[in-house]
């Protein structure tokens, strides 16, 4: 048994020197949607983004490996991780209620939210300007702190599951406003005609720094690992690895970030 255990060491050693890799631990399974830059779903299968990219690094670093849910709405990707369905997010805001079923990883500091408006509707410069707005919101997301903790007379939010939506009905009047990340807004904006003749953004913006994790459901079977887990999102934190992440992904898929339409067909539908 001593002689065994010994050959068996020697092996593993032997196949390490020879550049063999160790096979990963698990998978696990991140659900996403269609938000590009953030989250990609090509037309080819392939899934990528910014926070696929940093999702990816973390889960390498503790020698685990990702799959992908097909597009998920936001709302209901965040209800399968609170279920334990799915096991890992990117791109979520912390509040209290999402720490009672997910751990939070710190990746990235700052998200502009902006207000968009038909070019007739109202004027916005302000927060007290909302008040008695229908504004336009993407299901189960966060903003900022203000905005998400208002009095429910101050304005009605009216919450759908798609950017596509949201603005469909502000340029039918429907709603005096939408509110979402500036860059995905424009985006959906410049890939319509209708829209892109009849919206605006508003003068007012919300730019303060704003801090995004990656999300682990307390029900996912890695959730014993979370102490690594915090180590390693701390580590590549603290020395920028993540933000390098993003940059590097910029640089290899520099059409995500052109002013123009891209060729992935797949409706936008969130986000954080």
């Amino acid at each position: 048994m001593f002689r065994m255990k010994w050959l068996v060491m020697f092996i593993l050693l032997l196949l390490s020197a020879k550049g063999f890799s160790t096979p990963a631990l698990g998978t696990l399974t991140m659900c996403v949607d269609h938000y590009p830059p953030l989250q990609i779903l090509r037309e080819n299968g392939e899934v990528v983004g910014e926070n696929v990219a940093v999702t990816k690094r973390l889960v390498s670093q503790l020698n685990f490996e990702l799959s992908f849910t097909k597009n998920i709405p936001f709302g209901r990707c965040m209800q399968w991780l609170k279920e334990g369905k799915v096991d890992i997010m990117g791109g979520v805001l912390d509040t209290n209620s999402r720490r009672q079923f997910a751990h939070l990883f710190l990746y990235k500091d700052v998200t502009i939210k902006q207000f968009f408006v038909h070019s007739d509707g109202p004027q916005i410069s302000t927060f007290s300007d909302l008040k008695g707005l229908r504004i336009g919101v993407i299901r189960g997301v966060k903003h900022f702190k203000q905005f998400d903790n208002a009095r429910g007379d101050h304005f009605n939010k009216v919450e759908l599951l798609s950017l596509q939506a949201a603005f469909g009905m502000l340029n039918k009047g429907r709603l005096d406003a939408v509110l979402c990340t500036d860059r995905h807004g424009h985006r959906v904006i410049e890939q319509n005609s209708n829209f892109t003749n009849n919206i605006v953004a508003s003068n007012y913006s919300e730019n303060h720094d704003t801090q995004v994790y990656i999300a682990l459901s307390k029900r996912s079977a890695f959730a014993r690992y979370v102490s690594d887990f915090e180590k390693a999102a701390q580590q590549l934190y603290t020395n920028k690895i993540f933000a390098k992440t993003i940059d590097d992904f910029k640089k290899q898929y520099p059409q995500y970030y052109q002013q123009t339409v891209t060729t992935d067909k797949t409706e936008d539908s969130r986000k954080l």
